[in-house]
């Protein structure tokens, strides 16, 4: 709205826009999302800020083992490779202290993951029984 607006931000300005904008021929009007579309959109957005903090976690993690000596790779998986071993207890020649703080660490990673795998299948489910997000991947998929 905001080619439209003639003077300062405020309702009554705004209005005037709105009003404006919707007489023009050119105006693209987008649909209201379903509820259905909705919700598929709030898995994608929760998604995200549990891979954000599985990636902080990891990274603490692996920063923390650097700390005491333990080299692990970059990937990600190479740390959960540690963080599997933290979660089951094996021995990794660490200070007790330092031991609870990893374990503490490991487990939170590894609930962060049993989560996003819920809302994997979650999104699948969805996708797969939306017929707009199944013609959608086989027009991608005869395009590629």
């Amino acid at each position: 709205m905001k080619p439209y607006v003639k003077r300062q931000k405020n309702d009554a300005a705004d209005a005037e826009a709105i009003c404006e904008a919707v007489t023009r021929p050119t105006m693209c009007f987008v649909l209201v999302k379903s509820p259905e579309q909705q919700s598929a959109a709030m898995l994608h957005r929760s998604r995200a800020p549990l891979v954000k903090q599985r990636t902080v976690l990891l990274h603490a993690i692996r920063a923390h083992l650097a700390e005491l000596g333990i080299a692990t790779g970059a990937g990600v998986s190479q740390v959960t490779k540690m963080v599997v071993a933290l979660v089951r207890g094996e021995p990794l020649d660490l200070p007790d202290l330092a031991r609870v703080v990893l374990e503490t660490l490991a487990q939170l990673v590894f609930d962060l993951q049993e989560r996003l795998r819920t809302i994997d299948k979650q999104l699948a489910h969805w996708h797969y029984t939306n017929d707009l997000s199944t013609s959608l991947r086989q027009s991608r998929a005869s395009a590629l």
